[in-house]
């Protein structure tokens, strides 16, 4: 976590938002046992993820590195780390953004 100064009000939904993960139930029952809206406890969080108070998901990138060099063909076939063949087409002349007519399933 950060050394974010937190206000009073931030403070207050971070409590909330804890209890409501420890919560033996739903997060709309906790905030229904509180007064509160599961609406109010979701933007909170948001809020609070945004200023570093909680942890944010760990978000996995399909994006990976790719040395290219000069080719004269109209397709470019890329072999994948879990071996599947991906053919791919410039969308321009000299183009480096490419269109892939293959997309493998990730499970």
């Amino acid at each position: 976590m950060s050394e974010t100064t937190i206000t009073e009000r931030q403070q207050h939904w971070l409590n909330h938002i804890k209890a409501a993960d420890s919560f033996d139930g739903s997060v709309a029952d906790y905030a229904r046992a509180e007064g509160l809206t599961p609406k109010e406890l979701y933007q909170w969080k948001t809020v609070l993820t945004r200023r570093g108070l909680l942890p944010g998901k760990k978000i996995r990138s399909d994006f990976v590195a790719v040395a290219t060099t000069p080719v004269r063909s109209s397709v470019v076939s890329l072999l994948l780390f879990n071996q599947h063949l991906c053919g791919c087409r410039p969308l321009g002349e000299h183009s480096l953004n490419f269109r892939i007519a293959y997309q493998a399933q990730v499970t």
